[in-house]
């Protein structure tokens, strides 16, 4: 298993330990909380994830840096960040082959887009200078919750 293989299985797996622990409390509503239904906290969860604080390295991210996405909400645009005259490359390990979701896109704008498997996958987005050498990498996690 390569560095990079095993750097996203950690990435997804924190993400995932995050997102699970962000929801600890969720199920207990406050005294004075207006109940809401499951469908609205779905339609929410998208909306938490671009809030998240990204890591960056050497410069390099991406935001957000966790998306959901369900039947309602199919796409999300992420915007990547870094060191000025980069050129950004996308790496998906399994994202496309198992048609989780497909990204376009070029430059510091990006569109990832649900496939037709649900699924978790990592998307890292590789800034590397004009002669080729790697900047830094953002990944983003990926929750493609199926239609």
């Amino acid at each position: 298993m390569s560095v990079f293989t095993r750097f996203i299985g950690m990435v997804i797996t924190l993400a995932l330990a995050g997102s699970l622990a962000g929801c600890a409390g969720a199920g207990a509503p406050a005294s004075n909380a207006v109940p809401v239904a499951s469908s609205q906290l779905t339609a929410r969860a998208p909306i938490a994830d671009r809030r998240m604080k990204c890591p960056k390295d050497n410069g390099v991210s991406a935001r957000p840096c966790k998306v959901t996405l369900t039947a309602s909400e199919t796409s999300v645009m992420v915007k990547t960040e870094g060191p000025k005259g980069g050129i950004f490359v996308v790496r998906d390990a399994h994202c496309a082959s198992k048609d989780i979701v497909t990204v376009m896109g070029s430059g510091h704008k990006w569109t990832i887009t649900a496939g037709t498997s649900g699924g978790l996958c990592a998307v890292s987005f590789i800034e590397k200078d004009i002669n080729g050498k790697k900047i830094g990498a953002a990944t983003v996690g990926v929750d493609n919750e199926g239609s």
